[in-house]
């Protein structure tokens, strides 16, 4: 039952239908999660390619500047006035000395006015051991000056000195040595604060924050303090590739961490960006995606909901009613609120049972009427020649004066015909049958004397309550008789038994009469089971006609006795008794 049901679910109109829409609706929404997966995608690497580009841009801009301002450097150690001060030194008067002394000093202020990135300009006179500031002019190198040559931390390009980034530039050639000095250097102290305010200018809102690396000096500029682990990722990255991005996590929060790196001047430029605050917008979209999603659930869920309430449901009613007719449930009615094709289909249902059930009624009635005329036909063609041999036997028992036997004769003639014209019922109980049977044999019997003997056994208990049509087992008593025995001269043996086998009751017939052939049993056996309207009805085939009318199955079987002459079999079935006897008991 339930392998029915799964097979009726998955076989069902309304099944079939939600799986059709189902398979349309996910290649679009496939399709829909492709293309916002490319979107999404493509949206995010342009950010990440326009904060790149951004980056590269901030860095070379500030290697520019770098680059141009240490060309400045490298001018100014070129500068007549300051080859004259060195060399003519001790020649010129003090107010000479100091003249070519401010003119230099003029120089340096033009080179610091050059860029907001330069805080001060200081320049080293070896050979007179004097330095000249933006701001002072002093004999000697200052302390900061030496720290950095006994260092050996001062090279050309950015350096670090005093933890302040400073650029360095000598002439004629690169020197760390402290006791032997290069002849001119100059020191560019660039400005902390405005590195920090370029590096603001890169950030977005104060959603990120950016910052420079040295990787040899630890030079670090940023407005925010950074993580030491942070600043070793972007240097390592920076060790595998010039330019790029990485994610990392810090405190439970994802950054997108995008860097660009100079060879030349040996410092990274990276920007730490929050991925909430610069993919913010893209959520939204998500938001959207997952949105659309429910929708489509949504979608869905109302669809089938429609199609079972409009189609799937009165279907389900008109396929219970057709269950209905089919058990013979002729009055079923069903009806419709919609104005739809299903109210047309209903009205036509309804119209269609009720002129089934009458056509139905009309032909159950006619082909009742039509068994009971056949039954009465039946029954009226039982073999007459009984009553006539029956008069001849008691005409010679009074010739004979055996006035007892006359009266009990009498008193069994009369109850066989006080059965036989009883015609208010066609069927009656079986026990009755059997005692008209029992009857019909003992006039016999007094016909033939001693000729014949018959074996009549009692009839089971059980099957008291069992109703039969009138007549079936005395015209196989009769049949016996008048064929099967009439020319037995004595020893002859006429046998009734009872037996229940299966779901069947057998009235079994049999004699030892030698009267028929094999092919005379064979022919009366076709014709028994090719009953047409042109069949000759003999006292057999009107019991087994009668038998099929009432029971629908059964009817008689013949065959070859052990005794040697003919078996007749009734076959009553059970199923039948037992329906019967529960009518009866109701």
């Amino acid at each position: 039952m339930k392998a029915m049901i799964n097979r009726n679910f998955w076989n069902s109109v309304f099944t079939k239908s939600v799986l059709i829409f189902i398979l349309i609706i996910i290649p679009l929404y496939g399709l829909s999660a492709f293309i916002y997966n490319w979107g999404i995608n493509t949206v995010k690497d342009g950010i990440i390619s326009t904060t790149q580009s951004q980056v590269n841009y901030y860095l070379n801009d500030l290697d520019a500047e770098i680059q141009r301002i240490q060309d400045q450097q490298i001018s100014f150690m070129t500068d007549t006035y300051l080859n004259e001060l060195s060399v003519f030194y001790n020649t010129y008067s003090e107010i000479e000395k100091v003249e070519l002394e401010l003119l230099i000093q003029q120089r340096l202020n033009s080179i610091k006015s050059s860029s907001s990135y330069i805080g001060a300009v200081d320049i080293y006179i070896q050979p007179i051991d004097l330095t000249i500031s933006t701001t002072s002019i002093m004999h000697g190198m200052s302390d900061n000056l030496k720290s950095a040559y006994s260092a050996g931390s001062l090279s050309f390009g950015l350096n670090l000195w005093g933890g302040r980034p400073v650029l360095a530039a000598q002439y004629p050639y690169v020197s760390t040595n402290a006791s032997n000095p290069a002849i001119f250097t100059v020191f560019t102290e660039l400005s902390s604060g405005e590195l920090e305010k370029a590096l603001v200018k890169l950030d977005d809102d104060n959603k990120s924050a950016s910052f420079l690396i040295n990787e040899n000096q630890g030079l670090f500029i940023s407005q925010y303090p950074a993580d030491e682990t942070l600043k070793e990722m972007v240097i390592n990255q920076a060790r595998s590739s010039a330019n790029g991005y990485f994610t990392v996590v810090i405190a439970n929060q994802s950054f997108l961490v995008i860097y660009a790196a100079s060879a030349e001047l040996n410092i990274i430029l990276a920007k730490c960006i929050s991925e909430s605050a610069l993919f913010g917008k893209l959520n939204t979209y998500r938001a959207m995606f997952w949105m659309l999603t429910l929708m489509a659930f949504i979608i869905a869920f109302i669809y089938s909901n429609i199609l079972y309430r409009n189609i799937h449901k009165p279907m389900k009613k008109i396929i219970w009613a057709l269950h209905k007719v089919e058990a013979g449930d002729f009055k079923i009615r069903i009806d419709h609120s919609r104005h739809d094709e299903f109210q047309y289909l209903y009205e036509r249902f309804n119209t269609m049972t009720e002129s089934l059930g009458e056509l139905i009624d009309q032909t159950y009635r006619q082909k009742i009427l039509v068994q009971n005329s056949e039954l009465k036909q039946l029954q009226s063609q039982i073999n007459p020649h009984f009553l006539f041999n029956s008069f001849f036997t008691l005409k010679k028992m009074a010739m004979n004066g055996e006035i007892e036997l006359i009266e009990d004769f009498a008193e069994q003639l009369g109850d066989y015909f006080q059965f036989i014209t009883r015609n208010t019922a066609d069927e009656t109980p079986l026990p009755r049958e059997v005692e008209h049977a029992r009857v019909y044999a003992e006039i016999q019997a007094r016909r033939f004397s001693n000729r014949i003997h018959v074996v009549f056994e009692a009839l089971p208990g059980k099957f008291e309550d069992v109703i039969v049509p009138r007549l079936i087992i005395q015209p196989l008593l009769e049949n016996a008789f008048e064929h099967g025995l009439k020319n037995k001269l004595k020893d002859g043996l006429l046998k009734l038994e009872f037996v229940e086998a299966g779901n069947d009751l057998s009235v079994i017939v049999e004699d030892n009469g030698a009267e028929l052939k094999d092919s005379d049993i064979e022919e009366l056996r076709q014709k028994i089971y090719s009953i047409n309207e042109l069949t000759e009805i003999t006292g057999i085939i009107n019991i087994h006609r009668r038998l099929l009318i009432k029971y629908g199955i059964g009817g008689i079987s013949i065959s070859r006795s052990d005794m040697g002459g003919l078996k007749a079999v009734i076959h009553i079935p059970l199923e039948g008794i037992v329906h019967e006897q529960n009518i009866n008991s109701r």
